[in-house]
This record gives structure tokens, sequence and C-alpha cells, in this order.
């Protein structure tokens, strides 16, 4: 695929600025010997130089450059990364200096068409210093500026007017690479902006442009690698062992879009109080927290008289999800959170003219968890197939964490726990049979419907109906306060407050 390439590239140019990973001792021919070890983790032939020349404590590496082929797309990658210098300080360090632009190119061929990337990779007053021992290198690495910066890109051969840069200012970086019975780093960096800038002048599509910042960058990360990796087969990596662990925050961020297609002009903002995502992935597994609080969202159009205004207090998501085949249930999970969600009263009213509706802010959360038991490999590639095919697994238990939905002045609540027996498929037919109870209070819903009545939103017979589905499964405690108890039983039973209904 095509992201293949760019994910070996980017494994490179990593490679470049972190210095490589564990050295065997610090003298510049060792660090230059593993420079190219590990750069061909990427695969065969990808390490390319003029020459090699030494003089006192000085090792330069001429015309270094990367090349990367993907069969899949018929895609190849160059970056002249140029004149390498490794210098022996003396005292047990090693400085390495790379040329401050380093140009990349891309091509690529897929069933869209033919694709042509040039860019610039930008390394603006960048200083490494390798100090450590033997089997554990520190890399110390601070830079101006670091940054990428689009120089052209065609597709079938027709040029697309197209301006990007990004760049992290201030940068600060330290490596720790480590070798043993599997190599790895570990790493953290922080960078005072980030800096972006997008502009397309392509007619056919109109104009595009996008600008922001984004403040008090930090990043870390630990990886774990197989001696030997070769990432251009993922699959086989991480079945070796491969593994990574890390993420990163920020502070605030402001964005800035505009456009002018044909069906109009649209202008807008983006503005958040900060952010967070943390991640780790292996052959066993997958997991993923993201959290974004503060979000506001500004937008106008030529088609509507009133701006758009979104903005809620947090905007998270989380997910853990097993990879491997299991023989014993294993946890899952994942929540999701729109909290506070706030329009402005233009979009209500187009909804309520009259305000008969409460105009509170909305929430929908849901945080759900348990265990599941694999039967495929799905960092397999053919067992990931075949798992597309069939029922990847079973679902062994459900736990129902949390769930929270307010709107229009109603909310409903709850919690709750299941387990599923995979054996029994015929006390239930077609599904496994469950056993366990959710809690569920629901409040306000009377008021709602009652608002939505008078309306006209919601037919009087159609309320009537929700009413009595309600009063079924339901029991009130409270002024439009319900709360119903649903237990699925071993036998098979399925209770409503203690009521059978099945």
């Amino acid at each position: 695929m095509r992201h293949s390439t760019l994910i070996r590239s980017g494994v490179c140019v990593a490679a470049i600025i972190a210095g490589g990973a564990a050295w065997a001792d610090v003298t510049p021919q060792d660090v230059w010997n593993n420079w190219k070890s590990n750069m061909s983790m990427a695969g065969p032939d990808v390490v390319q130089s003029a020459s090699e020349s030494t003089s006192g404590n000085t090792l330069t590496v001429s015309g270094l450059s990367l090349n990367f082929k993907n069969k899949q797309n018929d895609g190849t990658a160059k970056i002249d990364v140029g004149d390498v210098v490794f210098t022996g300080n003396g005292d047990g360090t090693v400085t390495v200096t790379v040329p401050e632009k380093m140009p990349f190119n891309m091509d690529m061929t897929d069933s869209s068409g033919s694709q042509t990337i040039s860019a610039d990779v930008i390394a603006a007053g960048m200083k490494m210093v390798v100090s450590g021992t033997p089997d554990a290198m520190n890399y110390a690495v601070s830079a101006n500026r670091y940054g990428f910066a689009l120089t052209g890109v065609t597709q079938d051969g027709d040029a697309v007017p197209t301006d990007a840069t990004v760049n992290l200012n201030n940068v600060s970086a330290n490596y720790l690479a480590k070798t043993g019975d599997m190599d790895g780093f570990t790493y953290s960096m922080t960078a005072d902006t980030l800096d972006m800038l997008v502009e397309s002048k392509d007619q056919q599509a109109g104009p595009f442009t996008l600008s922001g910042q984004i403040g008090q960058v930090a990043a870390t990360g630990n990886v774990t690698m197989p001696k030997g990796m070769d990432m251009s087969n993922p699959s086989a990596a991480y079945a070796q062992g491969f593994a990574f662990q890390g993420g990163y925050t920020f502070g605030s961020a402001n964005y800035l879009f505009s456009s002018d297609a044909s069906d109009g002009k649209t202008d807008g903002t983006i503005s958040l109080q900060d952010a967070s995502l943390d991640a780790a992935l292996s052959k066993d597994g997958l997991t993923y927290d993201t959290t974004v609080n503060g979000l506001k969202v500004s937008v106008t159009t030529s088609s509507l008289p009133f701006p758009i205004n979104i903005s809620m207090s947090q905007l998270a998501y989380g997910l853990t999800f097993p990879l491997s085949k299991s023989d014993t249930p294993v946890p899952y999970a994942m929540n999701v959170n729109l909290a506070d969600v706030a329009v402005n009263e233009e979009i209500w009213s187009m909804i309520d003219p009259t305000g008969m509706l409460p105009h509170d802010p909305a929430t929908a959360k849901i945080d759900v968890s348990g265990t599941a038991t694999l039967a495929y490999d799905l960092m397999d590639p053919a067992q990931a197939a075949a798992a597309a095919a069939d029922a990847p697994g079973e679902v062994n238990s459900v736990d129902l964490n949390d769930l929270n939905v307010a709107i229009a002045g109603a909310s409903l609540t709850g919690t709750g726990h299941v387990t599923l027996d995979n054996t029994d498929m015929t006390t239930m037919p077609g599904m496994p049979r469950p056993d366990g109870s959710i809690t569920l209070q629901l409040n306000g819903a009377n008021g709602l419907l009652d608002t939505l009545v008078k309306m006209g939103l919601v037919p009087d017979d159609q309320a009537q109906m929700g009413r009595m589905m309600m009063g079924m499964f339901a029991k009130v405690v409270g002024d439009d306060q319900l709360t119903s108890t649903i237990e699925f039983t071993k036998d098979g039973q399925i209770l409503a407050n203690g009521q059978r209904i099945k």
C-alpha cells in the first residue's frame, strides 16, 4: 500500500534525526555502521552512499541517499540526505552533523492514477551529541526548527498547485538506545510550537487555505525491535516482538481555514484548550486513547445567513482491542465521550423557533469493556483475511461501565454486566446465552415527549406508544423519573424490574 512506503521513509528519517539505535562503541565508524544497520530495517538496498572518507577523528559520508520500493503500487521514494559528518569529540562522545535541507521525492501508481510528491525535510540549527555506554547510548538533539516543506505535487503528469509547510520550533529531544536480546529505544521530545500552512490553488476544486499553531508540544515513546527486523514486512516484525508504546500532549491550538469552491465560499476557525494521545501496539493488542478539551468550531458559509458555532468541553475516544489468537478470554474496551456539546441559537431556531425546548448543552458518553476470545492472529494478513470472512472470535462478557446521554432536558444513564455462554446457542437461538443485568435510569422523557407533541414534531399517537413501552419496561421512582433493571437469567428468562418478559 502507499502508506507502507511513507512509513518506511519515516522510519529512516527518524533514524537520521535520532542517530540510530544502540552502538557498540562511541566512535564515528561505529556510529555509521549502526546507522546503516538500522536504516536497512526498512528493506534491502535502502542505504546508498557515494563515498566514505576518514580524516583524523572525523568520518564523512558523502552523497547519502535512502531509497525505497513498494511492489504493491509500483511506488518509489527517495530521500537525498547529502553529506553526513560523524566527529569524535575526544571525550567518548560523537557529534553528528546532517544537512539543513534533505530533499524527498515519491512516485506512486494505483487505481486513482499516478502521483508524485516532492518535499524538503528541514533541520535548521540541529545539534546532535551521542554519549553513554556501548549498550545504552543517549542522543541529545536540539534544533531551532525541524519541519517539512512541500515543493511539488503532480497527478497523472499534471502539476497540482499546492504548498504546505509543517514546522516544529525550538525542539529538544533525548533518545536512549539499547541493545540486548531485543533492541529498542525510548525517546522524549518537546517543542515550543508547531506551525502549519497548507495552500491549494487548484482552480477546478477551488482555492483552499489551512493555517494553524499548536503550543507546548511534547511526545514520549518506547520501541522494542527484534534483531534483524525487516520493516518492509510488518506482520513478521510484530510476530518477532516489535512493539510500540507512546503518546503526545499539546497545549492550546488554533486553526484558520478558507475555501472558495464552485458551490460557495467557506471560512472557519477551530480552537482547543489542550489535547493528548496515548497508544500502544504489539502482536498481542492495540490500545488507543485520545482526549481533546475545550473544543470550539466556527464556520461561515455563503449558503447560510448565520455562522455555525459548535463547542464541547471534551471529545474523547478510547479503544483496547486484542490482536492475537487466544485460548482464554482477554480484555477489550471502548469508550466515547462528547461532553457539553453546544450550538448557537441560530441553529436551535431552525428546529425550535419558539424556544419551547431546553437549549442546554448535550452529552453522549458510553464506556464499555469486557473479555473476548480471538480465533485468529489478526496481525497475520492471511488470518486477518479469514477473520473478515468469518467471525473473528467470541465475546465472553460485556460491562457497561457508564452510559450517559443528555439532550433537550432529558437524560439516560446506565450501568451493567453480562456474561455470554458461547457454548449455548439454543436458549436464545442464534446468539450466546446471556447472564447478568443492566440498570437504566431515564429522566425528563415524558416532559420532552409533551413538548415535541406541542411542537408538532411527534404525533400524539406515537408519543402514547412510547409512554406505553416505557411503562412496560420501567417503573416510576420520582417526578418524570423512570428506572429499569433488565435481568438475563441462566435458564434463559429475561426480567424487567422482576417481571418476566421472556
